[in-house]
């Protein structure tokens, strides 16, 4: 038998290897293949969500959403940041393309100046920012449209600081263009959110609440009144706003909403100073309050309609040199930032005279969205009558030192509030009783779970979306002109777009950072600062005592020898500075200490990396070895 040379072996090695890389990157390419792989990481950051699986499965091959994604490449003033950012949606647009199994395009353009794609990304309300390097100005897009059939929208610029968000704001997208009907938003509530009549002659009606507006130009908004008595299953979304004395038959028509896959939100006030305007307001002693008691408890959450939180930390000036712990203005470390979307970037929030939520025994998964600092407490609901009164400085004796939850997410399998069904006796009219089909002695049972992963937002105000704790307007050429004063209004557009855009939504949360700091290391580095300030202050202690002792020295001259005072001098000054030379040769031994370990901790990390890998390799060229000698003894035999 012919054998081959060893010379020509190595060639036919070598490009048999080429062609089998070659041939993987050609598959990783046109499969999902490339598109998978292992997340090991802590939070998952490299793994699209439930939610966003969710939304690429249900899009029509027939009618795909087209992605056209602006990234200006070739320019030479991307930062190093800018590139890296473009390779990971680079990465996730591959994902999204795979998963979506024909549901989804995307065009890659590279817009450069004078060019038709530049034009494009303009039409498309890409925003280009203008960078200005060593003379050098240019227009550098990037950003994504998303569109369907007529349906358009887009991410007019993405931000490498926000990466963290480019999922959610894709999904959120995708979902908005591949909707076919308006989504629809259900209102219960009492207040007069349109508007209402003048209450007196000669009075001007009431204008529409500025949120209620911008609610109905962007979506299908059905106020349903204060008790309905059903609840269509086509709204969308329902939000429950301030039910006061809701009846018995409207918390089960809002149960088996939610039974039925509905996203609620609900918005309780122990005092509801907008409801108590219309009463009359605070001089006429006016306490409007909402529950929704049944539900509340099915949910394992505890509130107290006739408790406010006060707040020293959050503590607001009101007009007239007031400052009310009763008022909160909230900053960015009582909202949750780190993993909840809707509430993300919201930096300030204005909650007047809000309520506590806590949980207990519940078999949900409750996340805090706003937590207020340990300097609070509770105190009655009628105390928000005595805003002006000396009530105000007694609420230190009231601290609890509990950090009191003003809003928060559950999700899970809800359980129905009325597993027996709504009994005939509270829940039907007495001409109802007169029919001789309805069930006038029985029970009129309903859906009792909700059969999967449901969503709720309970808030404990409902002011803060009031036109004077959320905008301020003013006339400009008689025009009216409406800013948002804080995030107040930001937070419920955000609830409610995600709960109308898609229903998988709730589940495309922000995602994790990819950016792992090393704690050990830091660790480490703090606990060498802390040694090192304990040194420090311990030898600026001795050098005061010193100089101090030199003082004193200097100061009895006239009672001694100058010779002999100026020599104790001279020696205390040469102590001083023998002590400052320790301290230094001290700081040096411990900043070579801190190096020593941190370079021990890098090369365990090394070896414990390195070392598995080497004696797989070595392990796998032994055992090749050895099948390869046992084929040649064979074969020569």
């Amino acid at each position: 038998m012919k054998r081959i040379q060893p010379l020509w072996a190595a060639v036919l090695g070598i490009v048999a290897l080429l062609l089998i890389v070659c041939f993987g990157s050609w598959l990783s390419r046109l499969s999902t293949v490339g598109n998978s792989g292992l997340d090991l990481t802590e939070n998952k950051v490299h793994s699209l969500t439930d939610g966003t699986r969710a939304i690429l499965s249900e899009l029509d091959r027939e009618t795909p959403v087209t992605i056209r994604y602006y990234a200006t490449r070739q320019s030479p003033l991307l930062s190093r940041e800018q590139k890296l950012f473009l390779g990971k949606v680079d990465a996730l647009l591959k994902k999204y393309e795979s998963l979506a199994a024909g549901g989804l395009r995307v065009e890659y353009l590279d817009p450069q100046p004078d060019t038709e794609e530049e034009d494009s990304a303009r039409l498309d309300g890409i925003a280009g920012q203008r960078i200005t390097l060593d003379n050098q100005e240019e227009n550098i897009y990037l950003g994504i449209s998303v569109s369907c059939l007529d349906q358009k929208t887009n991410v007019a610029s993405l931000d490498p600081n926000q990466d963290t968000m480019l999922e959610y704001e894709l999904s959120r997208a995708i979902a908005e263009v591949s909707r076919v009907d308006k989504p629809v938003l259900g209102v219960i509530t009492g207040l007069p959110l349109e508007g209402a009549p003048a209450r007196m002659p000669g009075q001007r009606p009431a204008s529409p609440w500025i949120l209620y507006q911008m609610l109905t130009q962007n979506y299908e908004v059905k106020l349903l009144g204060a008790n309905p008595e059903e609840i269509d299953p086509a709204i969308t979304s329902l939000l429950v706003l301030h039910p006061e004395n809701v009846s018995e038959k409207t918390e089960y028509g809002i149960d088996q909403y939610l039974m039925q896959g509905g996203n609620l939100l609900v918005a309780l006030d122990p005092y509801c100073y907008a409801a108590s305007a219309l009463q009359g307001g605070l001089s006429a002693g006016g306490l409007s309050q909402s529950d929704l008691p049944r539900l509340l408890k099915s949910w394992g959450v505890d509130y107290d309609p006739s408790k406010l939180v006060f707040d020293v930390k959050y503590k607001t000036p009101l007009q007239g040199g007031i400052t009310s712990p009763l008022f909160l203005s909230l900053s960015s470390d009582a909202i949750q930032q780190e993993s909840e979307v809707v509430t993300r970037g919201i930096n300030d929030l204005v909650l007047p005279f809000v309520g506590s939520l806590s949980t207990s025994g519940s078999t949900l998964e409750v996340e805090p969205l706003l937590t207020g600092s340990p300097n609070s407490g509770l105190v009655a609901s009628h105390k928000a009558l005595d805003i002006r009164g000396s009530a105000i400085h007694s609420y230190q004796n009231t601290l609890d030192s509990q950090a009191h939850t003003f809003a928060l997410r559950l999700t899970g399998d809800f359980q129905s509030a009325f597993p027996e069904g709504l009994s005939s006796e509270n829940g039907n009219d007495e001409s109802d009783v007169s029919d001789e089909n309805s069930q006038t002695a029985d029970q009129a049972e309903g859906l009792k779970s909700s059969g999967g992963k449901g969503s709720v937002i309970v808030l404990a105000d409902v002011d803060f979306l009031a036109d004077p704790f959320a905008f301020q307007v003013s006339n400009v050429m008689g025009m009216q002109m409406v800013q948002a004063m804080n995030g107040n209004s930001s937070l419920l557009l955000n609830i409610i777009d995600q709960s109308l855009g898609s229903k998988h939504l709730i589940g495309s949360r922000s995602r994790s950072s990819a950016r792992r700091p090393f704690t050990v290391i830091e660790e480490m580095e703090g606990e060498f600062e802390r040694s090192v300030g304990e040194k420090i202050a311990e030898a600026q202690a001795q050098q005061e005592a010193t100089i101090a002792k030199i003082q004193e020295l200097e100061a009895n001259r006239a009672q001694g020898s100058a010779f002999t005072l100026s020599r104790d001098s001279a020696a205390e000054i040469e102590r001083l500075n023998e002590e400052q030379v320790k301290y230094a040769r001290e700081v040096r031994e411990l900043q070579k200490g801190l190096q020593s370990q941190k370079s021990d901790l890098a090369g365990s990390v090394i070896f414990w990396t390195m070392v598995p890998v080497i004696l797989l390799v070595i392990t796998t060229g032994l055992s090749v070895l050895t099948i390869r000698k046992q084929r040649s003894k064979k074969v020569f035999n």
